[in-house]
């Protein structure tokens, strides 16, 4: 597999260093590289497979394409607060089933100025919601 839209940082410190690998259409780090002083300079004098500590995640998603989009879904007068996230995230999931939207995932985040609304009555939550095809 080919990433055209990769992205690598590299991060030095006294403590170590830390090189990570990025998927930059998947908009996912999946691949963490920390590396001692040590192992720093050993590899940086060519020694090959150099020792070190690899953090690796989000495979899945590596190759993909990510969206998001902003979702709004209806709620209960009394889930209208943002202490409520545990009880949100589980509307939201249950929402996105019922609109056919299985493959999204609900960020859990109901903190924005404009995360809830009212309309005709209802009240409505707003989040922001993932996928990666």
């Amino acid at each position: 597999m080919r990433l055209e839209k990769g992205g690598i940082s590299i991060y030095v410190s006294g403590e170590g260093t830390t090189i990570e690998i990025r998927d930059g259409n998947a908009a996912t780090t999946f691949c963490k590289v920390t590396l001692t002083p040590e192992q720093l300079s050993l590899a940086l004098s060519r020694l090959s497979n150099t020792p070190c500590s690899i953090e690796v995640g989000g495979l899945d998603r590596v190759g993909k394409t990510h969206e998001n989009e902003k979702y709004i879904f209806e709620i209960p007068k009394e889930l209208r607060s943002s202490s409520k996230t545990k009880e949100l995230t589980e509307l939201c999931v249950q929402s996105l089933k019922e609109n056919d939207m299985s493959e999204w995932v609900n960020d859990g985040y109901f903190s924005s100025q404009d995360t809830f609304s009212e309309k005709d009555g209802k009240i409505y939550a707003s989040t922001t919601i993932r996928r990666w095809i």
